[in-house]
């Protein structure tokens, strides 16, 4: 026989402690003339710091046949005033309502201000009765968002346009009332898959199913728009993040079919991002400068709409050395010395060779060139006996030239007397010389027997090291620790930055740049466009142009990242530690989609998304009213929904908004990352 289900689901849905325990009532007595005094007595026993508080029981309605009351403890602030100055000097106060039902007095967990209905708690009470006037304590302040505004909520700023002084960009498109946006269309892409299968496993029980099909249209929206959602992906979300970051620089280049490419980035999370707009668009951007004409120039147009923070320039013509003399060299580990360099080295033939030797006494390199800065004119080199590791080399009209460095191994002295050194040079070839008072310039007398005149002295070498043989390599502050340093170096139409301040980029963002992307760099560094302009003009003539006290620029991931780690940080830090609360049963039942929306959103929160509920804290303060006031609706008798899943949904609220305020009194923010 064939099995048959019903067209219709009428399951009704079962919540945990949905029968409550005695505890959670009170029973009130037989005699009503007790009540507001029993009524009283179980406000101090639930609410212990109603004692700081004037309170008065009101009881509107009593129906002692049914065992059924209702009315409020209405509180105020305590003041030596009469009720009646109270009233007139509009002394805040407060109704918590009352509500007996069968003798059974309900708990006492929400309170009205005004005609909004809250959740009760001693620091909302105390935050809605604050009195200025008495120097109570503080009431507690609305909170400003602060939690990772680099990524969320994803507005793209607009580019605005530019203006006498630079560029100038649009505001940031205005928030919306918070209260009144849905909550998961804002987690796309950054919720985890074990939440998402976790509804869609719930909503295979017959029970919420038939619950979601007998709810309203939009709260069957809500769960559709929450068994949508799409799981963490980083780079989806780094791309909503990139395209919603504020420009500080802006280039503007004309291309080959008369378009323009628009080129920005942001030193906080540098990503420069690009897009080919028109002319008349372009021009708009510009707005009364003459884009045309200032593009057909150079064909670029770089500004920003901050305000430099370097106006100065520092000039080092950096190159590789061409005359004898004192020098600023660099080893390859960035260690700065100073001493004589000969550009060009002799053979012991008198040939020219494409060597150069540096010495100042304690270190020694020779090597095909070496870069540096030049420290002065000296003649004065150390001298010394042929022995062990050296250079000859010879004074001629205020300049020096020296030899192939060499090794004297010994002496012998020959039938004529003469002492003969014999050496070794760094090619390895065996030689041997002697000095000879009648001759003016080195003679060679044998295979490898030289003769050379008294006035070529003996230098010795000591310490051997290897030194930046290119320009470009040479830098002055890599053995500083300052942060907010940069160099520009170039080689006619190529240009590199270096330094701290962009140490943690990529090599393709710094090394080898074209002249426009050079100076797109040096503008997001801070450095006036005027003043990069020129500094660029310098470097191409060889000359190191140092920078200090510029912007830091840290990468895009490496920002998104640690602000990640900060969240997490902050998150593990938290006690009571803030809960991910799964409420679909509850959800189901509500009759509000946006209130629906906030409860079911409430099972998807993380790390990745902490910001956005941070940011739509208001909307959870209103779902929580509006949870209130269903709850005491229900108590009433005027709706049929368990009170203990509005009770839950309550107390889930409640968590989650305290652990995002602690949050914001932490400070959390991308922006000190960092």
């Amino acid at each position: 026989m064939a099995s048959s289900q019903s067209l219709f689901l009428d399951q009704a849905l079962h919540f945990e402690g949905e029968e409550k325990l005695a505890g959670m009532l009170t029973r009130l007595s037989d005699n009503v003339d007790m009540w507001p005094q029993e009524v009283m007595q179980e406000a101090y026993k639930q609410l212990p710091y109603m004692a700081d508080f004037d309170p008065n029981v009101i009881l509107d309605k009593l129906d002692e046949q049914k065992g059924f009351a209702f009315g409020s403890i209405e509180v105020r602030p305590k003041s030596s005033m009469t009720s009646d100055e109270m009233q007139m000097s509009g002394v805040e106060k407060v109704h918590i309502p009352i509500i007996v039902r069968e003798q059974m007095l309900a708990p006492f967990d929400v309170f009205m201000h005004g005609r909004a209905y809250q959740h009760l708690t001693e620091s909302r009470l105390r935050a809605a009765l604050f009195r200025p006037e008495t120097m109570d304590a503080a009431r507690t302040r609305p909170y400003d968002p602060s939690l990772v505004q680099d990524m969320q909520p994803p507005v793209r700023a607009g580019y605005g346009g530019f203006g006498s002084g630079g560029v100038k960009f649009g505001s940031a498109q205005a928030h919306t009332e918070l209260s009144a946006l849905p909550l998961l269309p804002q987690l796309h892409g950054r919720v985890l898959p074990e939440h998402v299968e976790r509804l869609k496993t719930a909503c295979t029980d017959p029970s919420l199913r038939a619950s979601i099909h007998r709810a309203s249209e939009g709260v069957q929206c809500a769960f559709s728009s929450a068994l949508g959602l799409t799981i963490v992906n980083l780079e989806k979300s780094a791309e909503v993040v990139r395209s919603s970051l504020r420009p500080t620089v802006v280039q503007l280049t004309k291309l080959a079919d008369g378009n323009v490419k628009v080129k920005w980035a942001n030193p906080d999370m540098f990503a420069p991002q690009e897009e080919n707009v028109s002319m008349d668009v372009a021009q708009d951007l510009a707005g009364d400068q003459d884009l045309a004409g200032r593009l057909e120039g150079d064909g670029t147009l770089t500004a920003s709409p901050d305000s430099p923070v370097k106006q100065t320039m520092e000039a080092e013509e950096v190159k590789v050395v061409d005359a004898f003399g004192l020098w600023k060299v660099q080893d390859i580990n960035g260690n700065s010395m100073i001493g004589w360099v000969f550009p060009q080295l002799l053979s012991m033939d008198l040939q020219p060779l494409p060597l150069a030797l540096f010495n100042n006494g304690s270190q020694s390199a020779t090597q095909e060139g070496i870069a540096g800065e030049m420290a002065g004119k000296s003649t004065d080199l150390p001298k010394g006996t042929p022995a062990g590791y050296g250079a000859l080399y010879y004074l001629d009209h205020g300049t020096a030239r020296a030899f192939v460095p060499m090794t004297v191994n010994g002496t012998t002295r020959g039938p004529d007397g003469m002492v003969r050194y014999n050496a070794s040079d760094d090619f390895g070839n065996r030689l041997t010389f002697f000095y000879s008072d009648s001759m003016q310039k080195v003679i060679r007398v044998g295979d490898a027997d030289y003769c050379i005149p008294t006035s070529i002295n003996w230098m010795p070498l000591r310490g051997r090291t290897e030194l930046v043989s290119d320009p470009m390599g040479f830098s002055k502050i890599s053995s500083r620790k300052e942060s907010g340093v940069a160099e520009l170096v170039g080689d006619r139409d190529v240009f590199s930055w270096r330094g701290p301040a962009v140490a943690k980029l990529a090599t393709d963002n710094t090394k080898f740049l074209n002249r426009a992307d050079a100076e797109f760099l040096g503008v997001t560094l801070g450095i006036s466009p005027e003043m990069c302009k020129e500094a660029l003009n310098q470097a191409a003539k060889g000359k190191l142009m140092s920078f200090d006290g510029v912007r830091v620029i840290t990468p895009f991931s490496e920002k998104m990242a640690s602000a990640y780690a900060s969240i997490r940080k902050s998150l593990d830090e938290l006690d009571p530690p803030i809960h991910n609360y799964f409420l679909a049963k509850e959800a189901s039942l509500l009759d509000d989609s946006l209130t629906a929306d906030k409860i079911l959103g409430l099972g998807f929160l993380n790390a990745e998304n902490i910001s956005t509920f941070v940011e739509m804290m208001p909307a959870f303060e209103a779902a929580a009213s509006k949870i209130s006031e269903m709850l005491v609706a229900v108590r009433l008798g005027l709706k049929d929904i368990p009170e203990a899943a509005l009770e839950r949904m309550l107390v889930a609220l409640e968590d989650v908004i305290r652990g995002l305020r602690c949050l914001q009194e932490k400070e959390v923010s991308f922006s000190s990352m960092s």
